[in-house]
């Protein structure tokens, strides 16, 4: 009579080391993200909603006041029109002028605005895409035009 013998089936083993390789793969997982730091977009989002909220409203002060605006490039400099500004009070404009493609040309200027039409025209710039906002402050209100792209076609710099 010969010995018989019996052989196991390798598939119960391999079921348990899968499930053993996922426990140890979820381990470093969760190790992985425990250990790097908590990203914030805002540390005090409160404080940003509100600053979203006076944005929003000195966009719709525009609308409101009917101020008439265009912006557009004369030159090297780009030319902002405003019309139907309130002159029951002293304004101050600040235009923002951000280049997308290199901080370091980014600028602002500020100019005290005295009739209902004024043209500001803003220092030399270099060419290509630049993106404008206008904030214009008074005693009594708050306005915001923008942001506008606007694409200087020759320049100096």
């Amino acid at each position: 009579m010969t010995a018989h013998i019996h052989r196991r089936s390798p598939w119960p083993y391999a079921i348990v080391a899968s499930f053993a390789a996922l426990a140890v793969f979820d381990a470093i997982i969760i190790t992985l993200a425990l250990k790097s730091g908590v990203a914030s977009v805002e540390t005090r989002p409160y404080d940003a909603s509100l600053k979203y909220d006076e944005v929003i409203a000195a966009k719709n002060a525009v609308k409101q006041a009917g101020i008439e605006y265009s912006v557009t490039s004369n030159g090297d400099r780009i030319l902002v029109k405003l019309a139907g500004l309130p002159s029951d009070s002293r304004l101050e404009a600040t235009l923002n002028m951000m280049r997308p493609s290199d901080s370091k040309l980014d600028s602002i200027e500020h100019f005290e605005l005295r009739e209902s039409r004024e043209n500001l025209l803003s220092e030399p710039l270099k060419p290509g895409l630049w993106v404008m906002t206008i904030k214009i402050a008074g005693e009594n209100a708050r306005y915001q035009i923008g942001p506008q792209k606007v694409v200087v076609n020759k320049g100096a710099l």
